[in-house]
């Protein structure tokens, strides 16, 4: 498959080992069938209109036409947009579950390796929160805030 050098690993964000080879194969091929994808992905053709069925649903790809059935993958900086999105969803979703909690816990200090988490974590609190934060990290990391 001539897409191998453009991987990137999609299953960590709910894509299918399958949806994740379409996905590659129809940008690099551009509009498709199920069929062709099945032949530059080596996959049954069941396989590959389920995973293109997948990308669809997953808004990673479109459905151009019906008869016949073409798809288009969206480009890799808004199909990245959109687990940015949804991942952001669903961590907004998890700390408000876990402010529920009947418990406070141990010491409120979060140790965060990592100059990627430490910015995500910093830039949503300071967004949440109304009042003074305190903040501790290299200056290299609240230079960039």
């Amino acid at each position: 498959m001539a897409t191998t050098q453009y991987r990137a690993d999609l299953t960590p964000f709910g894509f299918t080992p399958t949806e994740t080879s379409v996905y590659f194969s129809l940008l690099a091929r551009g509009p498709s069938s199920g069929d062709a994808m099945a032949r530059d992905t080596s996959v049954a053709r069941a396989n590959a209109y389920q995973a293109l069925r997948g990308l669809v649903a997953k808004g990673a790809a479109h459905v151009l036409s019906e008869s016949p059935q073409k798809f288009r993958a969206i480009r890799p900086e808004a199909l990245y947009a959109q687990i940015v999105d949804t991942h952001a969803r669903k961590l907004d979703q998890l700390e408000a579950d876990l402010a529920k909690s009947p418990e406070p816990g141990a010491e409120p200090v979060v140790r965060v390796t990592g100059k990627r988490a430490v910015l995500e974590l910093m830039t949503r609190t300071l967004a949440r929160e109304n009042g003074a934060v305190q903040l501790l990290a290299p200056l290299s990391v609240l230079s960039t805030l």
